[in-house]
């Protein structure tokens, strides 16, 4: 049901019998669409998928040193060092699994 208003009503018109029943509709149908309404999107993708629901911690991929930094694998001195999937160590990028 939609009504034709001016902005003067919503701005400073004595319209507050209108003001109190379009709040009491507008109560009303959030509170239906939040009875149909997923708890979060993030929470059901998790869910679906078998997960407990918590979040693992951000894991760097890269890592810069200026004064060079030793690969473990090649032992060679480097600045940017590469985390390596299949060891779960950061090496050179000579080393890494590209």
């Amino acid at each position: 049901m939609t009504t034709d208003r001016s902005l003067d009503e919503f701005v400073g018109g004595d319209s507050s019998a209108e003001s109190e029943t379009d709040t009491a509709q507008s109560a009303e149908t959030n509170d239906e669409t939040d009875e149909n309404a997923p708890e979060s999107s993030v929470q059901a993708d998790t869910l679906e998928d078998g997960d407990s629901g918590t979040v693992s911690p951000a894991v760097g991929t890269y890592r810069w040193d200026p004064d060079g930094v030793e690969c473990p694998t090649c032992g060679e001195m480097v600045e940017r060092l590469w985390l390596d999937e299949d060891t779960d160590a950061q090496v050179c990028a000579d080393c890494k699994a590209w």
